[in-house]
């Protein structure tokens, strides 16, 4: 039975990412610009904006209803060029009625 090794792209190093660079660098000389994207993006050589969720809507009515959102990933818009934060919210059921009535303005 072959094994296939599945790269670790929590646990990388300086050399990891210079060996992608220039991957990426060769693959754009030889005109594939999509594959040169795809290992910057992977390989983390690309760093996009980050929406700063502390600025939302969303957020403000959390903080007003005691609710605290966790971010649990990233979101990568391309069309936007931007990350964007997936939230998760995880609390009482009388705090989570509590903003709702706040969002829909009944409180």
């Amino acid at each position: 039975m072959t094994r296939v090794a599945i790269f670790d792209y929590g646990n990388m190093k300086e050399e990891h990412k210079a060996t992608a660079e220039e991957i990426a660098r060769l693959c754009e000389e030889m005109g594939n610009h999509v594959m040169s994207d795809v290992i910057k993006e992977k390989f983390g050589l690309v760093v996009r904006p980050r929406f700063d969720p502390e600025t939302s809507e969303f957020f403000k009515y959390c903080k007003e209803a005691n609710v605290f959102p966790t971010v649990q990933g990233m979101m990568v818009d391309l069309n936007q060029d931007m990350d964007y934060p997936i939230v998760a919210i995880c609390d009482d059921i009388r705090k989570i009625e509590n903003l709702v009535s706040i969002i829909k303005g009944s409180k």
